[in-house]
C-alpha cells in the first residue's frame, strides 16, 4: 500500500473509532431506572376515599392513575378511578357500601430531558386491604 493509502485508511479507522466511542456514551447516557412505587388508602366511608402513591423519586408520585377495587368473592369490583396530585394524593368520590377495600397503582414511564436523558419506571403497586 501507498503511503497515501496508509494515510486514509488510518483516518477512517480514526473516524470510526470516534464513531464507536461516541454512540457508547449515548448508550451510557440514556438508561432506564427502576422506581419502587407504595399505595395506601388512608381514610374512606360512604362517600369515598382518599389515599397516598409514595415513591422515593418525585417523577412517580404526580399523575399516576390509582383504581379503587372492592373485595369480593370471585372477580373483585372496579369502583372507580383517580389519577394523584403532584404530592401524590389521590380522592376519590363514590358512593361506597361496607366492606373490603384495596387499590392498585398501575405502572407508568417518565422521560427525564437534559443532557443525561433517561426513563424512570414507576412500578406497579397493591394497597393493602381496608375495610370501609
Amino acid at each position: 500500500m501507498t503511503t497515501t493509502g496508509s494515510r486514509v485508511a488510518a483516518s477512517l479507522a480514526l473516524v470510526t473509532a470516534c464513531i464507536v466511542l461516541m454512540a457508547g456514551f449515548e448508550v451510557a447516557s440514556a438508561h432506564k431506572f427502576n422506581a419502587k412505587t407504595t399505595a395506601k388508602i388512608t381514610s374512606g366511608g360512604p362517600d369515598g376515599a382518599e389515599g397516598k402513591v409514595g415513591s422515593k423519586r418525585a417523577v412517580c408520585k404526580p399523575s399516576r392513575k390509582v383504581k379503587l377495587f372492592r373485595l369480593k368473592s370471585g372477580r373483585d369490583d372496579l369502583i372507580g378511578w383517580a389519577f394523584t396530585n403532584d404530592e401524590g394524593r389521590w380522592e376519590l368520590a363514590s358512593q361506597l357500601v361496607a366492606g373490603k377495600y384495596y387499590v392498585v397503582v398501575t405502572r407508568a414511564v417518565r422521560s427525564v430531558k437534559g443532557s443525561g436523558a433517561h426513563e424512570h419506571i414507576c412500578g406497579r403497586a397493591t394497597s393493602g386491604k381496608v375495610r370501609l
